[in-house]
């Protein structure tokens, strides 16, 4: 049984390729047998089925439309690529950016810090100084 639907399927396939878009009959005779012929059954056939096969092979200017349009698709979607890429550089920069700002703002107020307790350690210096200096007279 598998070989019989293998034989029909491949005639099918081969009459349909030769067909290109023609109106092809499938005939099963008094006898049992079938065939595909490219005109009516006759008269006397047991059964006569009608199949229609479209030629779907695209014609050259549909080709050329299509590449066209795939052309244009993937200029597109280049440039859509290279404006993601971009935005992404971009964000990243702004990002280093706020990072290396906060950086430097946290840097300069550490010195602030830093350089305001020297001030009052220094003032704290002359301040004892000035107190021993004074206890010493």
């Amino acid at each position: 049984m598998k070989c019989h639907r293998f034989t029909v399927l491949a005639l099918f396939l081969f009459f349909a390729t030769l067909a290109q878009g023609r109106e092809i009959y499938k005939c099963v005779s008094a006898d049992g047998k079938t065939s595909y012929v490219d005109k009516p059954c006759d008269k006397n056939a047991k059964s006569a089925t009608e199949v229609i096969i479209k030629n779907d092979t695209p014609s050259a200017e549909d080709v050329s439309q299509q590449q066209t349009d795939w052309k244009k698709k993937s200029a597109e979607f280049d440039e859509r690529q290279q404006a993601r890429k971009r935005k992404e550089e971009d964000e990243a920069f702004q990002y280093r950016k706020k990072k290396a700002d906060e950086q430097r703002a946290a840097d300069l107020a550490k010195r602030l810090a830093d350089e305001e307790d020297r001030r009052q350690r220094e003032a704290g210096a002359r301040a004892a100084a000035r107190r021993a200096a004074n206890n010493g007279f």
